[in-house]
């Protein structure tokens, strides 16, 4: 072996017995992903749900009271 890829071999060395805290990691992290991707997407379905009701109810009193709307 050259000395160069000794020193790969070492640096690789020091770095493989920290490779198993990846799953520690990912285990923290895919949850809370999880969970943020819920909240978003509960919070956008709510927020359409009442635009598209504000928006119903607005033009259900213009048409009761012969108003037209420009939407």
């Amino acid at each position: 072996m050259s000395a160069e890829q000794q020193e790969v071999m070492r640096k690789l060395g020091g770095v493989l017995p920290l490779l198993s805290f990846g799953t520690l990691i990912t285990a923290a992290v895919v949850p809370l992903a999880a969970g943020l991707y819920l909240v978003t997407t509960t919070a956008w379905s709510v927020a359409e749900r009442a635009w598209l009701q504000y928006r119903k109810e607005r033009a259900g009193r213009e048409i009761a009271g012969g108003v037209r709307s420009s939407l």
